[in-house]
């Protein structure tokens, strides 16, 4: 080996160092080292999601909004069953995703079997499993059972396919909901852990990718053109809740880091690869609702987790032509708790940008008053983990739900985050559709009709009074 070769990156404690005297040759140990070391060559110039503040994560949901609605499987019903996705208020979505009659059938104690969102606010952590070096919430078993998986060899064959020991299984989830401080998850073997992962996945009352996005997740596969549909699964995942969003991020991170044990050499590995992966574990992540008469897609599904895990570091960051509201939001305050408004606001501003040539702040669209942007705000340069920098307007965001309280450190292994970014973006201007003032117009009355002349407040049925009476 040549003195003057660039030497590797200094690896974390958890990594034994690679004995000097020993066989040149890849094993066990070092796989997890190259796939960091990928990992340290991340994006620049583009934050990562769990980076932005409500405010800007609500405008990048908007914008992802408006691509879904002017894509071909865009249309005027799906994006009205999508809006609720933009709520900001505490609760809002909460009492949307369940009808009064699911919650109170609910189950709101122990961990399995309980929704994302609770176990995350009650017993969540803020876990740096993910991608970017800013904590993800997520619930503390999620946290619990991956950092012990890091810990264990991942080459076992049939890992994540091998039902475990369902006895067992059932002993560990009582115990899990009755106190989940008794029970350590590092005396169980990975193959009976990987199968707990997915039974606590698949007993979500309301799946990681949510069954209103169920429809959306599955047409993505209609599209032929394969950057296009990249560029539609990356919009569908900015409109996950918060929590759904954090641990599919984690879930993914941790899926790529098992695939590289798939084939260790010529007699040794898992043989689960990613396409393997996607098949045992999307009944437990992508599934319809059977309630509202919605049969499950097996296949379109695999795929889309299939691509969900092969391109996921792309879906982690903020798309490329997002960066502009992010640098330009307080054009966009007045509007902030009117969803139709904002998404309209957002559609104007995104038209006449990409229809000029001009990469600089707004030209021809700066409205007088508070709700647009003028030189009285000042912008600051903001850094992210990824070394890039954003220039944002110095405004008060205001709290919501999506912040959370001071946690004293998670109590579990130290890990990091293992990922392999792809260094492509799939960055691609939709073909142009009507404007959403277009779409959500009230129908027009022809002429001829008698009702153009009665008040619009009135029935159809309103008859004028008789020149007689």
């Amino acid at each position: 080996m040549e003195h003057n070769a660039p030497q590797p990156p200094q690896s974390p404690s958890y990594i034994h160092s690679r004995d000097p005297n020993a066989e040149d040759g890849i094993t066990l140990a070092d796989i997890p080292q190259f796939i960091e070391a990928t990992q340290n060559r991340s994006f620049k110039g583009r934050p990562h999601i769990a980076e932005l503040s409500p405010q800007e994560l609500l405008l990048v949901k908007c914008a992802a909004l408006l691509i879904i609605a002017k894509s071909p499987i865009g249309d005027p019903t799906l994006v009205e069953e999508m809006i609720e996705f933009l709520e900001t208020k505490k609760g809002n979505f909460w009492n949307k995703l369940f009808n009064k009659g699911d919650k109170k059938n609910l189950k709101k104690k122990g961990v399995f079997c309980v929704p994302l969102e609770l176990l995350a606010e009650r017993e969540g952590v803020d876990s740096m499993l993910g991608t970017a070096s800013v904590p993800l919430r997520v619930p503390s078993f999620i946290d619990d059972i991956v950092s012990a998986m890091k810990q264990m060899d991942m080459s076992v064959e049939g890992i994540f396919r091998k039902n475990g020991n369902i006895r067992r299984m059932n002993q560990v989830i009582e115990s899990l909901d009755r106190d989940p401080g008794s029970v350590d998850l590092s005396q169980d073997n990975p193959v009976q852990l990987a199968a707990l992962l997915k039974r606590f996945l698949r007993d979500l009352p309301d799946p990681l990718l949510t069954y209103k996005l169920h429809r959306v997740w599955i047409m993505t596969q209609n599209i032929a053109d394969a950057q296009e549909r990249g560029r539609l699964l990356h919009m569908v995942m900015l409109l996950l809740p918060r929590y759904h969003r954090d641990t599919l991020e984690v879930l993914l991170v941790f899926l790529k880091w098992v695939a590289s044990f798939s084939h260790v050499d010529e007699e040794t590995g898992s043989k689960m690869d990613l396409g393997n992966l996607a098949t045992v574990i999307t009944p437990s992540i992508l599934k319809a609702n059977k309630r509202d008469g919605v049969r499950d897609e097996s296949f379109p599904g695999i795929r889309v987790i299939t691509e969900l895990l092969e391109e996921q570091d792309e879906l982690y960051l903020v798309p490329q032509d997002f960066i502009a509201l992010i640098q330009e939001q307080n054009y966009f305050i007045a509007t902030l708790d009117q969803p139709r408004e904002l998404l309209k606001k957002i559609d104007t501003f995104l038209r006449l940008r990409h229809g000029s040539n001009s990469s600089t702040a707004l030209s021809g669209m700066r409205p007088s008053g508070p709700s647009g942007p003028s030189s009285s705000y000042p912008s600051v340069s903001t850094p992210y983990s990824n070394g890039s920098h954003v220039d944002r307007p110095s405004v008060n965001t205001h709290a919501s739900d999506y912040n959370t309280k001071a946690l004293p450190p998670h109590p579990g292994l130290p890990h990091q985050a293992f990922s392999s970014p792809h260094s492509t973006s799939r960055i691609h201007t939709p073909d142009p559709r009507p404007s959403l003032d277009e779409m959500w117009a009230p129908p027009s009355i022809p002429s001829s009709d008698s009702r153009r002349d009665s008040p619009r407040s009135r029935p159809n049925s309103f008859l004028r009074p008789s020149n007689d009476a």
